[in-house]
């Protein structure tokens, strides 16, 4: 009974399970090949499995953006191999701590029923870390900053009047105005930085052509 318990224990041996469904992506062994321990010098895997019906999106985060990122905040991914598509998911988890380079390790998984997301494609991925709706705005080219200050230039009667702003979030070129503005001025939104506050200014009327 010990040597019918040992055969059978070492004929398990035999068969290589997966512990989950997936598709083995490297073999690095054949019919008769001599196998090593795991522990020796140059050993290989036998097998690599890769699980296709979820993949995981690894996206590293900048440090100044990385305290708004949470579990659970929505994503849209995009694959450089599948233009115009895009994915939505959330994120998954984080490393918490910044790595080196001073950004967040960020996982997102992704359903893959169709297993056209494939291991190693390219993406970018936006991650909404707040959302404001029916906020002001101005472009990033008319704010002008005087150390900690904020403010921006209008045209009144004629001249130039420094307005102090309170910033929000920033967006790509634009940002977010807390306060100081009604949304009714006439801002200057280009070279904002050249003007003095009561310097002479004239507002040219668009034409249409």
């Amino acid at each position: 009974r010990a040597d019918l318990a040992r055969v059978t224990a070492m004929l398990q041996y035999a068969q290589i399970r997966t512990p989950f469904a997936g598709i083995v992506t490297e073999r690095n062994v054949d019919r008769g090949h001599f196998v090593q321990p795991a522990g020796n010098v140059g050993a290989k895997p036998l097998f690599v499995v890769a699980r296709a019906d979820i993949v995981r999106v690894f996206v590293d985060v900048p440090e100044i953006e990385s305290p708004l990122v949470d579990v659970g905040a929505s994503a849209h991914v995009r694959v450089q191999a599948l233009p115009g598509r895009d994915i939505e998911g959330k994120v998954t988890r984080t490393s918490w701590a910044l790595a080196g380079n001073r950004t967040l390790r960020t996982e997102i998984d992704l359903a893959n029923a169709n297993g056209l997301l494939r291991p190693g494609m390219y993406a970018t991925t936006e991650i909404l870390l707040k959302e404001r709706a029916n906020v002001l705005a101005l472009p990033l080219a008319a704010i002008v900053r005087d150390g900690a200050r904020a403010f921006c230039c209008c045209a009144e009667n004629g001249r130039a009047v420094r307005k102090p702003l309170v910033l929000g979030l920033q967006v790509g070129e634009e940002v977010e105005v807390v306060s100081g503005l009604t949304g009714s001025e006439a801002v200057v939104q280009s070279n904002a930085s050249s003007l003095q506050d009561g310097q002479l200014v004239e507002l040219l009327q668009s034409q249409a052509p």
